[in-house]
Parts: C-alpha cells; sequence; structure tokens
C-alpha cells in the first residue's frame, strides 16, 4: 500500500473534524447512489392495483373481433289507453241490425241491388216479405242514431234506430251462432209514422 493512500485512510481518524466530515461525506454519496437506483430500477405496481384494459385499435375489429353496443334498456309505462267504448248496447245481434238497416236505407240502388245488401242480415222467410218490397216506398234514406235494444226476450231482442224517416224497430232472432233480422216496422212512439211496404204494389201502378 503506498504512502499516500494510507494516509487517505488514516485521515478521518486524526481528529474528530476529520471524523464527523468524512461521515457526512459518505452520508452523501450513498443518498445519491439510492436516489440514482430508484431512478433507474423499473417501476412495478403495487399490489392489488388493476391494470386498465387498452381499447382495441383497428387491427382488432379487422381481424373479427365483435364488437357489441349497449341497448338502452326498455321502459314499460304503468298507465294503459282505455279499451274503446261501444255504441248504447253490446248485444251479439247489434251487427247484424246495424247492417241490416243500413242496407234498407239505401234505396236509390235497383231493387235487385237493394235487396242483395241485406240479404246476409235477414232470415229467408223475412227476405220473402222484402222481395216484394217497393224500395222507393221505404220512409227513409239514411240512419241518423246509434241502436239501442229496447226489447229482449229468450232468443229475440229489438233495436231502435233513427233515421231521417223517422225511428224503426229491428227485430232479430238468434239460432245457434247466427243472428237474422226478422220483422221492421215503426217504432210505437211515434204515432203515425209510416209504415215500410212490404206488399206487392196495386197492379193500377
Amino acid at each position: 500500500m503506498s504512502s499516500r493512500l494510507q494516509r487517505l485512510i488514516e485521515w478521518p481518524l486524526w481528529s474528530w473534524r476529520h471524523l464527523s466530515v468524512s461521515v457526512a461525506a459518505l452520508l452523501v454519496v450513498l443518498a445519491l447512489v439510492g436516489k440514482a437506483s430508484s431512478v433507474l430500477a423499473p417501476r412495478t405496481p403495487p399490489s392489488g392495483a388493476v391494470a386498465t384494459p387498452v381499447a382495441p385499435g383497428p387491427s382488432a375489429s379487422l381481424a373479427g373481433t365483435p364488437t357489441t353496443t349497449p341497448m338502452p334498456a326498455a321502459t314499460t309505462s304503468g298507465t294503459h289507453a282505455p279499451a274503446s267504448t261501444g255504441t248504447a248496447t253490446s248485444h251479439p245481434c247489434q251487427a247484424a241490425a246495424a247492417a241490416f238497416i243500413n242496407a234498407w236505407v239505401r234505396t236509390a240502388l235497383p231493387p235487385g241491388e237493394w235487396l242483395s245488401g241485406m240479404r246476409p242480415y235477414a232470415s229467408p222467410e223475412f227476405m220473402v216479405q222484402l222481395s216484394r218490397a217497393d224500395p222507393t216506398r221505404v220512409p227513409a234514406s239514411r240512419v241518423t242514431g246509434q241502436p239501442v235494444a229496447v226489447q229482449t226476450a229468450a232468443d229475440t231482442t229489438v233495436f231502435r234506430f233513427a233515421t231521417d224517416g223517422g225511428r224503426v224497430d229491428v227485430s232479430t232472432k238468434r239460432s245457434g251462432a247466427s243472428c237474422l233480422v226478422n220483422d221492421i216496422e215503426p217504432s210505437n212512439d211515434v204515432p203515425g209514422a209510416p209504415k215500410p211496404a212490404l206488399t206487392p204494389l196495386p197492379a193500377d201502378g
């Protein structure tokens, strides 16, 4: 060992001042080395940390990776639209009576077409009577009000209709699942109302 190196090693021991300076210099060197090591060392995530996934780039879509878009949750309404209300009556024969009366007032049609319009809704017996009638003698040309059931029996119901020629009563009869019209006459609440002609015209005119 050379005398210079030996004196350098023994220098801190010559006095307390030399020793203090040597210790302080050593601490500074250790601090710098530790700081340099922390900067150069690779950082690792702390335990328990969750890595944030990276959204796939365009290459993921081109490779066939499906992408999904969340759909909004369906909402349901707590309210319901009110049910539509019917006419003055909901009797099952009302539809047949209404269809018949609307065909009966079409007096501008030729007799054959006039009868054809009523045939699906009238009984065969009643159609025999109607076939002898003259549509030009029907005292109404349009229906002006909703039907009202004015009489109901075991299998027969009478519906009253308002027309531009007065009120008329249409009698219906049920037979199994079907319901047909078997009569029509002026309402008894209109004294002197003209009665539909169901008989043949006189030979002289």
